[in-house]
């Protein structure tokens, strides 16, 4: 999904427009928000035909296709601020927040993948490793707050010779002093005695994974995900924008894969409800 210009705050609006009734505006809302939906993007071997039907069943992780978007972003995205998230603060129809006017921007061409407590694994490095060398346009962030053992470092060093630059290790803690959640990273550090406890680290990664695209521009991904192929292969002009990806089952969207520009707006939008929820948790 890429909205145009200003369709992050377009969708938002909409959002918060649909929750409190006001049908006309919601059209107009609607109308205004002229955005491409990328529905799905298989590989070679599964282009042709679905496996499953492009609905909600049992069966659908089995066959690892992917189902095309049957609904509007702009619903997707209502649903999403409507799960889980009480009805106040900045999520509050009523809110008096004002969404700035920030209008999407080119994303840059950055990959960003965050690992923290732990040293980095092979088979990490690897996924990295593989990012890298099917874009070898593209910058490659591997953020870390641990040592990288030496085969790990290995497998790393086996994409320096690319068009973009080998890939470049981030200090997470050293970039995360200017993040604007750093107070709430340090308290997660102080509140846990066991701060290295996997419950914390993803918590932790939750902020990171939202402040690095923010401060640098690009496209965040799980460590856990593979490359088959470039983004480029599939079209440059479609990453070029910000997107986000959708639950195939649910009505919430994902956090393993999206992106944003520089000083993002939905990013920026995103981190300042998360600081607000845990501070008025804690």
């Amino acid at each position: 999904m890429a909205p145009t210009a200003c369709g992050w705050r377009t969708l938002l609006n909409f959002a918060r427009k649909q929750r409190e009734g006001n049908w006309m505006e919601v059209q107009a809302e609607r109308a205004k928000s002229q955005t491409a939906e990328v529905s799905f993007l298989n590989s070679h071997e599964t282009q042709q035909s679905y496996k499953t039907p492009a609905r909600c069943s049992k069966p659908w992780k089995s066959d690892m296709v992917g189902r095309p978007i049957l609904e509007s972003t702009d619903m997707l995205l209502t649903r999403a601020i409507r799960v889980g998230h009480p009805r106040n603060g900045m999520l509050d129809p009523k809110s008096s927040f004002v969404i700035p006017k920030k209008c999407a921007r080119p994303v840059p061409k950055i990959l960003h993948f965050i690992w923290l407590c732990s040293p980095l694994s092979d088979v990490r490095a690897d996924h990295v490793r593989g990012f890298a060398l099917n874009n070898p346009h593209f910058r490659v962030f591997y953020w870390s707050d641990a040592e990288i053992p030496e085969s790990a470092r290995h497998l790393l060093d086996a994409a320096a010779d690319r068009p973009a630059g080998p890939i470049e290790i981030k200090d997470a803690y050293a970039e995360a002093e200017t993040f604007q959640s750093w107070n709430l990273i340090q308290y997660q550090d102080k509140f846990h005695s066991n701060n290295k406890n996997p419950g914390v680290c993803t918590l932790k990664s939750h902020f990171f994974r939202i402040e690095a695209p923010l401060k640098y521009g690009g496209i965040y991904i799980d460590m856990d995900h593979v490359s088959t192929r470039g983004f480029d292969e599939v079209g440059a002009e479609i990453w070029r924008w910000p997107f986000v990806s959708h639950k195939v089952c649910g009505a919430n969207i994902g956090n393993h894969i999206f992106s944003g520009e520089k000083g993002s707006g939905f990013l920026d939008f995103a981190v300042k409800v998360i600081i607000e929820r845990r501070s008025a948790f804690h």
